[in-house]
């Protein structure tokens, strides 16, 4: 049987304190102009995209949210964080993966399709390539 939260409650305040957390953590990195007003719009496109991390984003639906033309949406989002959208997304799916990682005992599969990957190697893939180790490497030293 598998350990999980006592609650859904517990899952969505989780979920959103990752979704503050990485949010407030980008933003500080790279500093934004308080000015500009293209942060509101991609703080939206962000908040959507965590609420629906399974979805296969396009570059046109993030910057149809951002009501943004793509080639416009895609270099907002360089000058702001300093990647592009697809690899900010990457970012955020690997930090649920570690929040599942840490606070369940979901097998990997089952933590692969939450977080919007095909199968588990192509999560193992990506977790160790933003963050320098396997998931189960992350799990037994969290």
């Amino acid at each position: 049987m598998q350990k999980v939260y006592s609650s859904s409650a517990n899952i969505a305040g989780g979920l959103c304190q990752t979704t503050l957390a990485y949010l407030s953590q980008a933003l500080e990195q790279n500093e934004p102009n308080p000015k500009n007003h293209n942060v509101e719009k991609i703080e939206k496109v962000w908040l959507c995209v965590q609420k629906n991390l399974q979805h296969r984003w396009t570059i046109g639906e993030l910057a149809k949210l951002a009501f943004m033309s793509k080639p416009h949406f895609h270099n907002v989002i360089r000058e702001v964080y300093g990647c592009s959208p697809i690899v900010q997304i990457r970012k955020m799916r690997i930090d649920h993966a570690k929040t599942l990682l840490k606070f369940t005992d979901y097998k990997l599969e089952q933590i692969a399709i939450e977080c919007g990957y095909q199968s588990p190697f192509s999560l193992s893939s990506a977790f160790k390539k933003v963050t320098g180790n396997s998931p189960d490497f992350f799990r037994k030293n969290k």
